[in-house]
């Protein structure tokens, strides 16, 4: 029986016991947050090119403005998980942090790397 989300071989505990719409609530929420900290687990390779290109961006131009916002954030991504990489985490760890961020309610947009330093 499965007794929780597994993310890399780790198990997060009390996660399928919740209603479904509760699950995906969770996860509507967390899913950026998850998404860096599984990059930098998997030491995604972040280069900008092929990040454009998946975009879209060369099928259709895009503002000025609206590229100057696009690349900012893929620079705070970058710098995301650049520093989730040097913090060296291990498996267990990441897990931990991954647990916070879905259980954690009330929380900005963003994951604050400087608190997983804590």
């Amino acid at each position: 029986m499965n007794k929780g989300i597994d993310f890399f071989g780790f198990i997060i505990a009390g996660f399928p016991e919740l209603q479904v719409s509760d699950q995906v609530a969770l996860l509507r929420l967390s899913w950026s947050e998850l998404f860096v900290l599984n990059a930098s687990q998997c030491n995604m390779p972040l280069h900008l090119a092929p990040l454009l290109a998946a975009a879209g961006l060369h099928a259709a131009p895009m503002a000025a403005d609206k590229m100057l916002a696009f690349m900012d954030h893929i620079r705070i991504f970058q710098e995301q998980v650049e520093k989730l990489k040097a913090l060296q985490v291990d498996n267990a760890e990441y897990t931990c942090m991954k647990a916070i961020v879905l259980f954690t309610t009330g929380k900005s947009s963003h994951f604050d790397i400087k608190k997983a330093k804590v």
